[in-house]
């Protein structure tokens, strides 16, 4: 994608315009640094 600055204003070239967003389920890294904040943000997310 080619973006230009011109006076202040970003413009998006049209072809990337209206295209559909793509949210990957997924990075590849772990939900937390621990077993102890797994089950801990797993046990806050089962409360709501």
């Amino acid at each position: 994608m080619n973006i230009q600055l011109k006076s202040n204003t970003l413009t998006i070239p049209p072809e990337s315009r209206g295209s559909e967003i793509f949210y990957p389920e997924s990075d590849g890294e772990p939900i937390a640094e621990t077993d102890f904040h797994e089950n801990l943000l797993k046990e806050l997310l089962e409360k709501q």
